[in-house]
């Protein structure tokens, strides 16, 4: 739901708890688990910024892709939320994550971000 968000462009700020290392121009493919688990397509990351709790939501919710509620209840025992901007979205041909280890047999899926080691091949479609 999120990946779709980013990708057709209503969802423009990606929400972290802590600090993940997205830096500006960094190239963020999204990994979408359920229901298909395939990436499909990503963004460039924008500058990330850190607020309040409060006032991210405040100066941002309409721009965030997500609902109060659920806002509230991820950042429920933080002081600060995290906020990286989305510069440019993208999709390409999906490929499902038997595809991604049938090229790069180590590829383990990441929980928030992971940097692309030197061993994982870059297919063509992704440049």
């Amino acid at each position: 739901m999120y990946a779709e968000q980013i990708i057709n462009g209503t969802k423009k700020i990606e929400l972290r708890k802590r600090s993940i290392g997205m830096e500006l121009g960094d190239l963020i493919l999204l990994y979408e688990m359920t229901p298909d688990s395939i990436i499909r397509g990503g963004f460039i990351a924008d500058k990330t910024i850190s607020l309040p709790v409060c006032k991210m939501w405040s100066k941002y919710h309409y721009i965030l892709g997500v609902d109060k509620e659920f806002y509230d209840m991820y950042f429920e025992i933080c002081e600060f939320a995290y906020g990286t901007f989305i510069y440019e979205s993208f999709i390409f041909p999906s490929i499902s994550l038997k595809q991604i280890h049938e090229i790069c047999p180590n590829f383990t899926p990441p929980q928030a971000t992971i940097n692309w080691r030197q061993d994982w091949c870059i297919k063509s479609e992704w440049m």
